[in-house]
């Protein structure tokens, strides 16, 4: 009996039953929009987070969505879910499209869900700041002084359509793209006529506005930020709207390489391509913060002017946004009664939203998914490795991205460096890089680095060609190419190897990036120590944040020391360059290192970005070096007038640190070249600023 009442069932006979509404609506957001948690479907669908938990074990029991978590979100880690090939056929079947065509169509298939998962944390931090800006959009865009009711619309992974023969690489792309829509709010009425004219009254005085978000990326670096503000300059001359940019910065530091890249690429394009962004810092706590997300503070990207969001918003005319837009916000039906609100779209976004995806035959699911199964079959067999890229990427904890992403940025760096820059023990990194290394994250530099005594003293650790496409897979703007072939072995043994560390493999080149490393290395031991003493010290440096593009004469000049590092102590922060010459210099080595200086003093192209210049740190290899540095200077120094200028030898930082007063101020109170015993000062001795020119 109970044999002949399972053969009777819908899916035993090739028949569905027609699906509720709330499964239809939690299937279309998961299909539009894949990895989204209980939270994102509860704001977009409206429906309870009990009846979402509900709904989603159910669905999970018929094979229509799949869970995976994300480990990089730390304590913020949860379950994601997406359409699996059964959920998206009897969506499909529901309405009455191709199941093939529809993940085509919206990004769902096995390809696009493996693009996304090594951006799902940059992606999940990004959508909890588009909820707070929808949800709060009522008291910040208000209607004739009261709360307004708005609807809203978000894209993620916007690409501008811009003509073939003004395309500059690949197209223009931002994070995310939301549109809103102003109404008045109107009160309920029990009369149908009235309640039809408050809404016809509502209608002729609605207004629409867009916003854009870009993500920033450490991997970003000056050059390929410049690329993304061309394209996007490209794309405002062609564009019938052009809606305000807001740059999410991944720390506090790069705002000042945004606003150079800004200033140099407006001054390179036409006036009429200029358009209006604005830039904040999104550190992970953002979401958890009380403070509103309009509220927050911004700044003009290229002038650093204090803005707030609603300023620079202004209503777009319906008639100039996308098609489909203009199809969502006029339809009457899907717009009439809740306050706060996403607007479903009934057909699919232009054609610069859809996704290139391979041919798939029909014996191929469309998603193979079960992720979750994988990574823990992979896991226990302890064959990591073999996972794909995207895949193995998202078993990576935050603290293991943020290794691998430091040793991007600092190639054959040892595990003593590593632990002094990241505050952790060298135990602690060691195991760290031992557990990667066994996945073929990273692996030993032993045989890639020139021969020479000191490499062999410790350990030194370089990216894998997988931990490089991993990371270009979690860049919001595409990458180019980050690796080179080279050969590693004198076997004759190619390898992979990243731009930067290739560039450190010529001897002269890699000891003085050692030297670099080592005294970086000793400055954040030096900050952690007076932190520990009960002096709170703040440190970070970087070999790219301090490069500039500026004029000199009519000639574009580059402007590129070796380190910018800044140390804060309370509310004070002093910032320095850092110029390593090791070995002998000769004189002419030393004239052309002071004329970079020199001339980037005298073009002012810094005083857009501060009243002071930072203190130029020169650091020798031993006191007959420094003496010969300091004869060298006399000829420079009037062009050098306003810069503060330091030195002191290797050995001294060796031997009493990098805090002690072991700098001797050649500028502007310089001491003789030969005086026996020049007076020295600390790096954190306040009586010697930089001076305003």
């Amino acid at each position: 009996m109970g044999h002949n009442r399972s053969q009777e069932t819908p899916a035993s006979t090739g028949q569905h039953t027609p699906l509720e509404a709330d499964e239809r609506s939690v299937l279309s957001r998961l299909l539009h929009t894949p990895l989204l948690r209980v939270e994102d479907l509860h704001i977009s669908t409206g429906l309870s987070r009990a009846t979402l938990y509900r709904l989603l074990a159910r669905m999970q029991q018929h094979t229509w969505v799949e869970a995976v978590s994300i480990p990089a979100l730390g304590v913020r880690s949860c379950s994601c879910y997406y359409l699996s090939t059964q959920g998206i056929a009897r969506l499909a079947h529901e309405q009455g499209d191709d199941p093939v065509h529809l993940a085509r169509q919206w990004g769902a298939t096995e390809h696009a869900l493996l693009r996304l998962l090594p951006r799902a944390p940059q992606r999940l931090a990004l959508q909890e700041i588009l909820w707070e800006v929808c949800l709060s959009a009522p008291e910040h865009l208000t209607s004739q002084g009261q709360r307004s009711a708005i609807a809203w619309h978000i894209v993620h992974d916007y690409a501008y359509p811009v003509p073939e023969g003004e395309r500059q690489g690949s197209r223009c792309r931002v994070s995310a793209l939301v549109f809103l829509r102003r109404r008045p709010q109107v009160a309920h009425y029990p009369d149908a006529l009235r309640e039809e004219a408050a809404q016809q009254q509502a209608r002729a005085h609605e207004a629409w506005y867009a916003l854009q978000f870009l993500q920033d990326s450490p991997l970003l670096s000056m050059s390929a930020i410049e690329r993304w503000l061309a394209r996007l300059m490209v794309a405002r001359a062609h564009a019938p709207w052009f809606s305000p940019v807001v740059v999410l910065l991944a720390s506090p530091e790069r705002e000042a390489l945004w606003h150079a890249c800004a200033r140099w690429i407006g001054e390179q394009q036409q006036p009429h391509t200029a358009f209006s962004a604005i830039v904040t810092v999104l550190t992970p706590d953002t979401t958890r913060q009380a403070e509103d997300f309009w509220l927050r503070s911004f700044r003009q990207l290229g002038t650093g002017t204090a803005r707030r969001l609603d300023s620079v918003l202004s209503p777009v005319a319906l008639d100039t946004l996308p098609t489909a837009m203009q199809v969502l916000f006029g339809n009457e039906e899907a717009t009439t009664t809740p306050t706060l609100r996403p607007i479903m779209p009934e057909q699919a976004m232009p054609s610069s939203l859809q996704k290139a995806t391979k041919q798939h035959s029909r014996a191929t699911p469309i998603v193979r998914g079960r992720f979750a199964n994988r990574i823990a079959r992979a896991r226990a067999s302890q064959r990591l490795h073999h996972l794909p890229v995207p895949l193995a990427a998202l078993t990576l904890t935050e603290r293991e991205r943020g290794l691998l992403s430091l040793l991007e940025h600092c190639p054959f760096a040892s595990v003593e460096e590593l632990a002094s820059w990241l505050g952790l023990r060298p135990s602690t990194v060691a195991r760290q890089l031992g557990e990667l290394a066994r996945a073929q994250w990273v692996q030993e530099a032993h045989t890639l680095l020139p021969e020479h005594p000191h490499t062999r003293a410790s350990t030194r650790w370089v990216l894998t060609e997988r931990s490089l496409s991993a990371l270009a897979a979690t860049s919001p703007l595409p990458l180019g190419p980050q690796m080179i072939v080279v050969e590693g072995s004198p076997a004759g043994h190619s390898t992979v190897l990243p731009k930067r560390a290739a560039m450190l493999r010529r001897e002269a080149a890699w000891r003085h990036q050692r030297g670099v490393y080592a005294i970086c290395a000793h400055l954040a031991r030096a900050c952690r120590m007076m932190s520990e003493a009960g002096t709170a010290h703040s440190f970070w440096w970087s070999a790219q944040l301090g490069t500039r593009r500026y004029r000199w004469q009519d000639t574009i000049c580059l402007f590129q020391p070796d380190v910018l590092f800044e140390i804060r102590t309370g509310e004070h922060r002093l910032r320095y360059w850092l110029e390593y010459l090791a070995g002998d210099p000769s004189g002419r080595t030393i004239e052309r290192t002071l004329l970079v200086y020199s001339r980037y003093v005298q073009s002012r192209a810094w005083r857009a970005e501060d009243a002071l210049l930072p203190r130029l740190c020169v650091v020798l290899d031993g006191p007959a070096q420094e003496r010969r540095f300091a004869r060298g200077l006399t000829q420079e120094a009037p062009l050098l007038t306003p810069l503060s200028l330091l030195s002191t030898t290797m050995g001294r930082i060796h031997t009493r640190g990098a805090f002690a007063p072991i700098w001797w101020s050649l500028l502007p109170t310089r001491g003789a070249p030969e005086e026996k015993a020049p007076v020295r000062v600390s790096l954190l001795d306040a009586s010697f600023p930089s001076r305003e020119a």
